[in-house]
């Protein structure tokens, strides 16, 4: 289980801004998306761990993004405190141990 960061007001401004223009500002790391925006209801925002290579780190999340509808993306640009990755799932999923995230629970504006 992954530990839980509580973020400062600013990180969560940050997060909420990518969050908003995730289709733009995000490429797809390891997959394509699977689901749609819509199906997406869980993200987790996270950097790669210090000292560890792209590959490793990819290899490493393998496993939770050949579930169905799990995708994970890289952020393409700098627009504030927010980390690298967003892993976004329909359902919930245990990360690994190694992986300080922050969870936010996603609600569609539109159906």
């Amino acid at each position: 289980m992954s530990k839980q960061k509580k973020l400062t007001r600013r990180e969560f401004a940050g997060a909420a801004l990518v969050a908003a223009a995730a289709p733009a500002l995000l490429r797809g790391a390891l997959t394509p998306p699977a689901a749609g925006l819509e199906e997406w209801s869980l993200a987790w925002w996270f950097a790669k761990p210090a000292g560890v290579r792209y590959e490793d780190f990819y290899a490493q999340l393998a496993p939770l993004t050949r579930q169905p509808g799990v995708s994970l993306w890289g952020r393409q640009m700098t627009l504030g405190p927010t980390p690298e990755f967003t892993l976004r799932s329909p359902a919930p999923l245990d990360l690994p141990g190694a992986l300080e995230a922050f969870r936010l629970e996603l609600q569609p504006l539109w159906r």
